[in-house]
């Protein structure tokens, strides 16, 4: 029925038909490939590239087992679990014991970030940082504290990182290589070179005790959160190789 139900639509509409029907296949197939190109996937092996971020003499306190990293052409997300004590890593798996106040560390670089001084990349407060849903994105858990939304596909040769305005500042943090802040975090976002949202933080709790750090390395730029199950003691910042 199908069949002539086509046969007596005429020549012209038939083509039009067709012609929209390839073109239709043809965007779904772009978008399939560039979707799967410029997609992050998870990665166990990649985080051990970024255990230098700590300290030789606190590195064995650094969890093994709970690292990966979220990868991408243009950035790695990669999260570590770090015990305040070693005996918290044995009552953590022994006895699932997790009354320990443990950190959580999250450092993103941004590979095509290069040769930007720490003073060029600027931090926004007070922003109403708007909705964090893309039409074409992806949502990066992390474990407890917070979910990334990304939007795919995005490029990041510049940025600017707007705190929002339900966000409270307890502390501006400066170093040689490093700036940022410590404070109770509602939700982030960082902005191309145009202004436009590319990455969304959003904690799960309001107004969590974060700290934001961002930090440049050998020409590299990279953002390092850090949050407590606990409390967040603003001296474990000394934990990190930030020279």
């Amino acid at each position: 029925m199908a069949n002539n139900l086509f046969m007596h639509i005429p020549l012209r509409k038939k083509y039009v038909l067709l012609y929209l029907s390839t073109l239709f296949l043809l965007v779904l197939i772009v978008f399939i490939l560039v979707k799967v190109q410029i997609s992050y996937s998870s990665n166990n092996y990649i985080s051990k590239n970024y255990r230098c971020f700590f300290k030789d003499s606190v590195r064995e306190k650094v969890d093994t087992l709970c690292n990966y990293s979220w990868v991408s052409d243009n950035d790695i997300l990669t999260h570590f679990l770090f015990y305040e004590d070693l005996k918290n890593k044995k009552d953590y798996y022994e006895l699932n014991d997790t009354s320990y106040n443990n950190y959580y560390f999250a450092i993103w670089d941004f590979k095509q970030i290069k040769n930007k001084n720490i003073e060029d990349i600027k931090i926004n407060y007070q922003i109403n940082v708007g909705n964090s849903d893309f039409i074409f994105g992806q949502t990066l858990d992390s474990q407890n504290f917070c979910s990334y939304s990304v939007k795919t596909p995005h490029y990041l040769d510049d940025f600017t990182l707007n705190v929002s305005n339900q966000s409270v500042i307890n502390k501006e943090i400066t170093g040689l290589h490093y700036k940022g802040f410590y404070g109770l975090i509602d939700r982030l976002s960082i902005s191309d070179h145009n202004g436009k949202p590319q990455i969304f933080i959003n904690f799960q709790k309001s107004k969590t005790p974060t700290i934001i750090l961002i930090y440049k390395n050998h020409g590299h730029i990279f953002l390092i959160q850090i949050n407590a199950h606990k409390k967040l003691n603003e001296d474990i910042i000394h934990v990190l190789n930030l020279q």
